[in-house]
């Protein structure tokens, strides 16, 4: 009767120390995991323009100046981001970084300009953010803007026909007033022998359209690629001046078909 009451005395004692010591480890290895996990699930996270992928100026038609914003950077997560580079997609946009490394919840900014140049309607670029944010390491910001200026020539350009020396040629473009006021074209400037259907000052009605004709006799001293360039003065204050650029490539006039054998032309 001794012998079973001091084992099972003995039994319950090992069996509540084996009880204590297994809850013990239990809590240890729940500890280790817990800070284990979190430490795995501590990240950087990037977030641009305040969680949005495109910045839109909308419809412009002050274009004088380039277009600029500053967009709001941020560490939304919770470890330190390190911004390694800003990358504007094209030459038209500079995106200097205020501050490169950020802490959790710390935001910087970033000073977009966009050059417009001769664009017209809508144009879109990127700006590209490398860092070490999670899940992501590059993102992209798009930018948008649709340019409306007050004269549209449509196309920018005058592409001439065949050009042969001493022959006159035509080529023409359209000028539209895309405003509700009248515009006038207080000076027209046109250069290397080019002229043109009509003169300043030329007063185009609002919404009204004309045929800009401009019309060239090359020269022999114009062999070759042929340049020339219409610019023009407004009284509109988004759009002081505009220029046409016309092209083409001026040939001997031996080179016309006029002058292939059995054309019937002269030789």
């Amino acid at each position: 009767m001794n012998i079973n009451h001091h084992f099972f005395t003995f039994y319950q004692f090992y069996m509540k120390t084996f009880v204590r010591s297994a809850f013990a480890l239990f809590a240890v290895s729940a500890l280790v995991a817990i800070m284990t996990t979190g430490a795995a699930f501590a990240q950087p996270k990037l977030e641009i323009n305040k969680g949005t992928d495109t910045y839109d100026w909308g419809v412009v038609t002050a274009v004088a100046q380039p277009l600029t914003a500053k967009i709001e950077v941020k560490n939304i997560g919770d470890k330190e981001l390190n911004i390694g580079e800003v990358r504007p997609g094209c030459g038209c946009t500079t995106a200097p970084l205020e501050k490169s490394v950020l802490k959790p919840g710390e935001s910087t900014h970033v000073n977009i300009t966009l050059n417009v140049g001769a664009n017209n309607g809508q144009i879109m670029k990127t700006v590209s953010f490398r860092s070490n944010s999670q899940p992501l390491g590059e993102q992209v910001l798009m930018l948008k803007a649709f340019i409306q200026r007050p004269i549209l020539p449509e196309p920018m350009y005058v592409q001439m026909p065949q050009m042969f020396v001493g022959r006159e040629v035509v080529g023409s473009t359209k000028l539209k007033n895309t405003t509700k006021a009248p515009i006038t074209l207080t000076n027209i400037m046109v250069n290397s022998g080019v002229t043109l259907n009509i003169k300043s000052p030329y007063v185009l009605e609002a919404g009204a359209e004309i045929e800009l004709i401009s019309k060239v006799t090359p020269k022999q001293d114009q062999l070759g690629y042929f340049h020339a360039e219409i610019v023009v003065q407004t009284n509109h204050p988004d759009q002081a001046m505009f220029d046409v650029r016309v092209y083409g490539e001026v040939k001997a006039l031996a080179q016309s078909p006029a002058f292939a054998p059995g054309a019937g032309g002269s030789k």
